[in-house]
């Protein structure tokens, strides 16, 4: 594309109202970069989300990127495969700097990325403000690891939302994981395809426990955790002072709650929220779902676009009668799938035995189950 063309891409991008543009392998040049800028700049084009996957870019490139990121009003920034060094990162936020450039979601997916330029991607986010970064793949070490964590306690930066997506981690990585976490004052972490196991994990807690930091909302998307994984998990939640905490895809069966129920209740774990995020999730494993709500002190559980069936529900249910497990509030979501009469009637069993409050979305239900429904609130009077 040549630069006229990025004149001609903002204006249709203006037009559009395209609120994501994905620049991938443009061979982009300061001058293509100043084309697309100043266009938007002039009409007025916003771009809530940009990505760019581009290795030929150059220091000076970095420069007139921050400024079309100004001039289009860029919220996200994703930086892909990009060869990031030292002095392309200098130069991004540099003008950062000296444009007061706000973004409030990086994106950072690099495998050549050197230990190096972790300090300048922690100077990136001081500058511009940003709350959410997201490294994925980015082969992380050790090294690199320690050069973000010392870089961000030098200057005082914090990471609100923290995500982490690799698998080629180490357990000295995650190690040092938790000195980043600790450093940023981290609020939220979601370790996702991390290969999670027992010494990564005992690694990450152990540290957590050294710092007695706290980390309020750990979110954990790995369906390779196997039970002695979820073991350590409850000792993950326990040493970082988690109130909240979400499993999502881990494919979650009998045994693997079974030990973090057992884990849970060895160490007196409590758990103020747990959601769960899994379609493949069995029957057989609400009841251990149940035990981990009870032995937690659990008082708020979400179940979103679990596939709930009547099987499901009626386990769940069981199991709160048998352990007199109370749930003060119970949140379902289901991706606008259709409840049956049979999930209904399972629903209102579990509400008679062991649901203070009740709150649904996206379950489509018709008006012979909304009117058993809120039958059963009403005797029961609870909140739906």
């Amino acid at each position: 594309m040549p630069p006229q063309a990025f004149i001609d891409l903002a204006a249709t991008i203006g037009v559009s109202g395209c609120k994501e543009v994905w620049l991938i392998k443009c061979d982009l040049t300061r001058q293509k970069l100043e084309s697309l800028w100043t266009t938007c700049k002039e009409i007025g084009v916003s771009i809530p989300k940009f990505v760019i996957i581009d290795a030929s870019m150059t220091e000076n490139c970095f420069e007139e990127l921050v400024n079309v990121v100004n001039a289009s009003k860029c919220n996200e920034l994703q930086l892909q495969d990009c060869d990031l060094n030292k002095k392309k990162l200098m130069a991004f936020w540099k003008q950062c700097e000296k444009e007061r450039v706000q973004i409030h979601k990086l994106f950072i997916v690099d495998k050549k990325m050197p230990a190096e330029v972790f300090s300048e991607l922690a100077a990136i986010i001081r500058v511009i403000g940003c709350k959410d970064v997201e490294l994925i793949e980015c082969n992380l070490t050790k090294q690199k690891l320690k050069c973000l964590s010392m870089a961000c306690m030098e200057n005082e930066i914090t990471i609100a939302n923290f995500l982490i997506d690799d698998a080629s981690m180490t357990k000295e990585c995650f190690a040092e994981l938790a000195n980043v976490v600790n450093a940023s004052g981290c609020n939220r972490l979601q370790l996702q395809h991390c290969d999670l196991n027992k010494t990564r994990l005992m690694a990450f807690w152990k540290q957590c426990e050294k710092q007695r930091g706290q980390i309020r909302h750990i979110v954990i998307k790995d369906e390779s955790m196997t039970e002695k994984g979820f073991e350590e998990l409850a000792n993950v939640v326990n040493a970082s002072g988690c109130n909240i905490l979400q499993l999502e895809g881990c494919v979650l069966n009998k045994k693997k709650l079974m030990a973090l129920r057992k884990q849970c209740d060895k160490e007196s774990v409590q758990i103020h929220k747990l959601a769960i995020v899994d379609k493949a999730m069995v029957s057989e494993a609400f009841s251990d779902l149940a035990a981990i709500i009870r032995v937690s002190g659990c008082k708020d559980v979400q179940l979103i676009a679990c596939d709930l069936t009547k099987q499901k529900l009626e386990c769940l249910s069981m199991a709160c009668v048998e352990n007199e497990i109370s749930i003060p509030c119970l949140r379902i979501g289901e991706s606008d799938s259709i409840a049956t009469e049979d999930d209904i009637s399972a629903l209102c069993d579990l509400m008679t035995y062991g649901v203070e409050s009740l709150e649904l979305y996206n379950w489509k239900i018709d008006d012979k189950g909304r009117q058993r429904l809120e039958e059963t609130v009403q005797s029961k009077n609870a909140k739906v």
